[in-house]
């Protein structure tokens, strides 16, 4: 129970301690890189393996634009997607914006294996147009 006289009661010391030779996770990682190895031989049939990506983009969009205290779900972003842009209500645009940033950043990265000042402040750009450079 929470008491603001012990306000840190009983949490653990971080980090935690973890075993990571357990068999139980050790298992868990060997399924999971089969999976991604299946994935990965699977999406190499894809013609467009960006549709892979667009659904978990789209989730963080939402996700992080919820932190930022602007509320929408992804069901509303989809079908904001198909109308024109004086139609889209703000929280789907802004999470919109946060999408294509997100896949700007990500392309940038692939082409040059990094982040240049150039590249964030043309993300920023992207998450705010009204503004330039960096806040």
């Amino acid at each position: 129970m929470y008491s603001k006289e012990n306000p840190y009661n009983e949490l653990p010391f971080l980090p935690p301690s973890i075993n990571y030779d357990d068999v139980d996770i050790l298992k868990a990682v060997n399924t999971t890189n089969i999976a991604l190895s299946e994935l990965k031989g699977s999406a190499s049939f894809l013609p467009n393996q960006k549709l892979l990506l667009a659904p978990l983009t789209l989730r963080e969009a939402v996700a992080s634009n919820g932190i930022e205290n602007i509320h929408t779900t992804v069901s509303d972003v989809l079908q904001a997607e198909v109308l024109s842009e004086t139609e889209i209500r703000l929280p789907e645009k802004e999470t919109l914006y946060y999408r294509e940033a997100l896949l700007t950043g990500l392309n940038a990265v692939k082409e040059n294996g990094k982040l240049t000042y150039e590249d964030i402040v043309n993300i920023q750009s992207i998450i705010e147009p009204e503004k330039k450079g960096i806040r």
